[in-house]
């Protein structure tokens, strides 16, 4: 049976603190997050500025709702985050909707989801027994698209017209995508193995 995991998480990775956002966490670095059209999209948020006001109010919400956790993504030594991993979880029917982006663009491209995704997963699934994740996708989010097929992911469908653009009404479709535990188990078997053979032999 799925549980709860703690109103605030800390992760760790190679290069990577993972740790609930909270009241505190807010800062001018963040505000051009929201100027990101696929960013804005994915918070539901207005394509402008992302007020400090508005960031503590968003991490607040985060601690308040049972259901809800934002998890930032912090370069290891900085207190500052640079994306966020926005979970919607579902105890009674051990799912969840993920949602992951990187505001800061300067990270884009360096295999940060790649590196902290299996930390979230693995609390969720194998810590928490979660038993699916669900996440939605932009057909215009490319690089989301191309991370999901290097991965355990598997799209299920397309979602016509789905949602409203929150700055001018358009209707936007949604590709879903599902990760089964057994896949992502097999999925992070496979990954260590290649990763094993990788190095077998090699002198450091």
């Amino acid at each position: 049976m799925s549980e709860l995991p703690p109103q605030i998480i800390e992760l760790r990775t190679p290069n990577f603190v993972l740790r609930t956002l909270q009241p505190g966490d807010e800062g001018p670095e963040l505000e051009s997050w929201t100027l990101d059209p696929i960013v804005a999209e994915m918070m539901n948020a207005e394509l402008k500025t992302w007020s400090i006001e508005r960031q503590r109010s968003f991490f607040a919400t985060g601690l308040s709702r049972p259901d809800r956790r934002f998890i930032g993504i912090f370069p290891a030594g900085s207190a500052v985050p640079i994306g966020v991993f926005i979970i919607k979880l579902n105890v009674s029917k051990g799912t969840f909707v993920v949602s992951t982006l990187i505001g800061d663009k300067s990270w884009r491209g360096k295999n940060v989801i790649t590196e902290c995704a299996d930390e979230i997963y693995r609390l969720l699934f194998m810590e928490t027994g979660f038993h699916k994740g669900k996440a939605n996708v932009l057909p215009t989010n490319k690089a989301m698209i191309w991370l999901m097929a290097q991965s355990a992911w598997r799209r299920e469908g397309r979602l016509r017209k789905h949602l409203s653009n929150s700055t001018n009404k358009e209707r936007l479709d949604v590709l879903v995508y599902g990760l089964l535990k057994p896949l992502w188990l097999d999925f992070i078997t496979r990954k260590k193995r290649e990763g094993a053979q990788a190095n077998d032999g090699v002198q450091i």
